[in-house]
This record gives structure tokens, sequence and C-alpha cells, in this order.
């Protein structure tokens, strides 16, 4: 959409949600998972900044890691976060973003050290 002083913008449909989950994937494998639930109901940004909490979910309790480790390896992205939503109203998944860089709060570190010491490193 582009404005009368010629200011451009893009829209999307608001996808009602509860929460959003970060898939963190190291070397195509998801190495953990932050489900992220907003406080502030009258907004719709699920961030830790903004007062949302998190909850660490292990990647074997999580149906979309296969998704997300698809997506990283087909965008060449050895570490990234994916970032999903569930529609409340239909429960279907929604790929938000991708992060190339992604913050990470790693509950488990042995698989991101891992990488760093194989693909630098060495």
């Amino acid at each position: 959409i582009e404005s009368k002083s010629g200011k451009k913008f893009i829209c999307q449909r608001y996808i009602p949600n509860s929460c959003d989950y970060r898939v963190v994937v190291v070397n195509y494998e998801t190495i953990q998972i932050v489900k992220r639930s907003r406080t502030i109901l009258a907004d719709h940004r699920n961030n830790i900044v903004l007062g949302a909490t998190s909850e660490f979910i292990k990647p074997k309790d999580f149906e979309f890691c296969d998704c997300a480790n698809k997506l990283a390896k087909y965008l060449k992205l050895g570490i990234c976060g994916v970032d999903i939503i569930v529609d409340t109203k239909t429960n279907t998944p929604y790929i938000i973003e991708i992060n190339s860089s992604p913050g990470l709060d790693i509950n488990e570190p042995e698989l991101l050290m891992k990488y760093v010491i194989d693909k630098i490193i060495i």
C-alpha cells in the first residue's frame, strides 16, 4: 500500500494467537523451542522485552521441528530462529519469520558449541 505522501507500507491479516514459538535450529537440527506468551492482552506482540513469559519446550514435544529444520536447510542457515504462531480459531500454524541471527537464550548449549567448534574453530 502506498500513502498519499509516497510512503509504502506492508499490511498483513491479523492471526489470532495466544503465544508464539521460537524454534532454534543449529546445523539443521532443532536444539530448543521457547514458547513466548504475552501478558498484556491488549497487545498482539509476544515479545519478552514487553513482558511476555517464556517457557522452554523439548523438541520431541513440538510437532513443527521438522518444518523448521527443513526451512533452515533450504535457506542454508546453520543457525537460525524460526518463529511460529498457531491461529487460535483454526489451529493453523504460520511461519512468521526466520531470523538468521536470533537472540539466543540457550537452555542446552551443547549442540550450539559443537556447531561453533566444527564450523568455525576447526
